[in-house]
Order: structure tokens, then C-alpha cells, then sequence
């Protein structure tokens, strides 16, 4: 059984579910070298081809798109009768 993840016909390769990861809950570009041990061109070719081909164009949407796609899963919390999503971190609007 294939277990790579394909969005919009395109497989989502291991190191660009990371960063999709990372970017979801909010982790800045900075963060994401540290973590992965990789230089800044490389984390932005990784996210440059996720956008593309999860058809985003900005981390906002890329964060919902991940929600969408059970990528992450976010915690909904009754809070005095109003409903709060919790993430680790907001992601910027586009």
C-alpha cells in the first residue's frame, strides 16, 4: 500500500510535509532552517513547491489547506459559550 500523501495529483514528498507542518501552526522560516537543518533556499524551495502544489499562495492558506487535508488537526475548545480554535501559533493573513 502507497502511504505517500498526494494533493491535486501530486505527491506530497516527506520533507515538504514538514515544512507543511511547521507552517501550519506558524513556525517562521528561521525556525524551520533551524529545526530541519537546512539552509534558507532550501526551506524556500520546499515551500515554494508545496504551494504549488497544494494551489496556495500564501502560509494562511497553506494552514487551512492542512486543517482541510488532515495534516494537523486543531483542538476546539468551549470557551463560555463562544467556540475557540487553539493552534500553536496564528498564522499571518495573506
Amino acid at each position: 500500500m502507497n502511504s505517500v500523501l498526494r494533493i491535486n495529483q501530486h505527491p506530497i514528498r516527506p520533507r515538504e510535509l514538514e515544512v507543511w507542518k511547521l507552517i501550519a501552526r506558524g513556525v517562521p522560516t528561521k525556525e524551520i532552517e533551524v529545526l530541519l537543518g537546512a539552509t534558507k533556499n532550501t526551506v524556500l524551495s520546499w515551500r515554494r513547491n508545496l504551494y504549488r502544489k497544494i494551489r496556495v499562495n500564501c502560509s494562511a492558506q497553506a494552514a487551512l489547506a492542512a486543517v482541510r487535508h488532515g495534516v494537523i488537526h486543531v483542538e476546539v475548545i468551549e470557551f463560555y459559550g463562544n467556540t475557540t480554535v487553539h493552534t500553536a501559533r496564528q498564522s499571518r493573513a495573506c
